[in-house]
């Protein structure tokens, strides 16, 4: 770990200020907003200086390149296929369709995520008139949910298009839960509005702040200030998988119980009925609200220091 000062050059010329980095080495590289956000420290403002906490910096690996001596020494026959190849064959026909290639939106994750969103669409178009159908359909969607990451990560298939695709049927498919309970508890219609509300506002805000500091993804926008249930939250995937699962298998059984009140469950799951799977669903349901009021205060802290990193360098400009 590098001490790194933040440094803001006032304005000159007509034109704005610019901020950037020193390193201990001396070396001077302009710096992101991310540089600001990424520490519980106070931001100290001095006429010249704006002085932050250390941060981690990524190494980059040298450049692996061939010398003209070493091509010099192949056989010409193979220059020649070699050069004859890489004008021939353009980087699709070089990669299979189980690696990573450009055609993101046939990704093997992708295609499991249109099956999931076909999936949950007929679950909820059941869910009043069959509800063990819609359980049943739910079921595979959820299986689709698990399984599409585990494909990206074995095909190297992980893509922007795919973490958004996951977490927008994510939502929606939790929305459409509390909209169907909504429908069917009428005197808990302001409860389920404000669970949606709440699901909606923290993810969006999680993400927004982590596009502004360049995070990889709302799950990597954590730092040592947050709270600790949000990091347990997002860096045990167990964890957070049992807190998902319990909120989704406590919508169905409320959900299952108000259409079909004979419905006590399937016989696979043995003495699993509606009720216990009710009871036991609590307890991550709980955590899992509370994670979202945290990740939504968190998120309002960083859009928070975000401005304030704007107010301090427009004060310099005007100096």
């Amino acid at each position: 770990m590098k001490d790194i000062a933040i440094v803001y050059e006032p304005s000159s010329g007509g034109r704005r200020g610019r901020a950037s980095r020193r390193r201990d080495d001396g070396r001077v590289g302009e710096c992101g907003r991310g540089a600001f956000l990424h520490s519980r420290a106070p931001i100290v403002a001095t006429p010249r200086r704006v002085a932050m906490a250390p941060v981690k910096t990524r190494a980059r690996a040298p450049r692996k390149t061939r010398s003209s001596s070493a091509r010099a020494k192949e056989p010409r026959a193979t220059q020649k296929a070699t050069h004859k190849a890489s004008k021939t064959m353009t980087p699709s026909r070089r990669r299979g369709f189980f690696t990573r290639h450009e055609g993101i939106f046939v990704y093997v994750p992708n295609l499991i995520g249109y099956a999931r969103i076909a999936a949950t669409m007929y679950a909820f178009s059941v869910a009043f008139t069959s509800p063990r159908t819609c359980l049943l359909a739910y079921f595979a969607a959820f299986c689709c949910d698990e399984l599409d990451g585990r494909f990206a990560r074995r095909f190297n298939q992980c893509s922007e298009f795919g973490r958004a695709l996951d977490m927008v049927t994510d939502r929606l498919a939790t929305c459409a839960l509390l909209m169907i309970l909504a429908i069917e508890y009428p005197k808990q219609y302001m409860s389920c509005v404000s669970l949606m509300s709440l699901d909606v506002a923290s993810h969006w805000a999680r993400v927004y702040a982590g596009a502004l500091v360049g995070a990889d993804g709302h799950k990597a926008l954590d730092d040592e200030s947050s709270f600790w249930l949000l990091r347990l939250y997002y860096r045990n995937r167990i964890f957070m998988g049992a807190c998902c699962v319990s909120v989704e298998v406590l919508y169905l059984c409320l959900h299952a119980k108000a259409a079909d009140p004979t419905f006590t469950g399937f016989a696979a799951l043995g003495p699993l009925d509606v009720d216990v799977l009710r009871v036991a669903a609590l307890p991550g349901f709980f955590v899992k609200q509370l994670a979202n009021i945290a990740q939504l205060i968190g998120a309002c802290r960083t859009l928070a220091r975000v401005d304030i990193v704007e107010i301090t360098a427009e004060d310099f400009d005007d100096e």
